[in-house]
């Protein structure tokens, strides 16, 4: 940007600095994410469908399925009108060595627009459980609430399944695909075994359970390579 502060480039990111600083007891800090929002948000809806909950509070219901529908990585129209999308084709992830994301949930908004193997998971559990109670039933028969179809949660089962390592685990957000020799590269001081993805047991489960009950309710979408995954 040539250190001219009118660059289209600064003058649009700097809005978004505001999002990582966080005031703490001893003073100004700089965040990783803009949030832990999905995240959270869907950890929040499937204890509430454990509990037998969700329809007891219909609005509050209808306020998480909007932000799941909205959040879902480069699903929505309006994401899809941005330039991020463009780099989705094969082509463009070929030049930039980019891993699929259309499809997949963050950690925390649609403009952290990362995709990770267990926010996929747990945001793709979320959906499911709304899918079963009566108040977004009644909003998507009625027209009030959009949907979440079923082409979008096979995106979302496709970019589960594209994690998946070959030792059957998952990792965070792409596959394993180096070598451990690239450790001795790292430049982080504090971050050890970053230069390379490894299969975790969280990321795993989430990503398996997920899998597991998308399977029970739609048994005939890639059922060899999800059975497959499973076992």
């Amino acid at each position: 940007c040539g250190r001219d502060l009118k660059n289209p480039a600064v003058v649009n990111h700097m809005p978004r600095v505001a999002d990582y600083l966080w005031l703490a007891e001893d003073g100004m800090k700089m965040k990783g994410y803009n949030g832990s929002q999905s995240w959270d948000t869907s950890f929040a809806v499937q204890a509430f469908h454990e509990s037998g909950m969700v329809d007891q509070f219909p609005h509050i219901a209808t306020k998480v399925w909007s932000y799941l529908e909205r959040t879902q990585i480069l699903s929505t129209e309006v994401s899809q009108d941005t330039i991020a999308f463009e780099y989705e084709s094969p082509e463009g992830r070929r030049s930039c060595y980019r891993h699929v994301s259309k499809g997949g949930w963050p950690f925390s908004t649609s403009a952290h627009g990362w995709p990770i193997s267990d926010c996929t998971g747990e945001g793709l559990k979320g959906v499911l459980c709304l899918l079963k109670s009566k108040t977004i039933k009644s909003g998507l028969e009625n027209n009030l609430i959009l949907s979440i179809g079923p082409d979008r949660l096979h995106d979302s089962v496709n970019v589960l399944l594209s994690y998946q390592n070959e030792d059957g685990g998952w990792a965070t957000y792409e596959n394993n695909r180096g070598f451990l020799w690239y450790e001795g590269l790292n430049p982080s001081e504090v971050f050890g075994e970053i230069m390379i993805d490894y299969s975790y047991v969280e990321c795993s489960m989430a990503s398996l359970t997920a899998l597991c009950e998308f399977h029970h309710e739609y048994p005939e979408h890639r059922k060899d390579e999800i059975e497959h995954s499973i076992e």
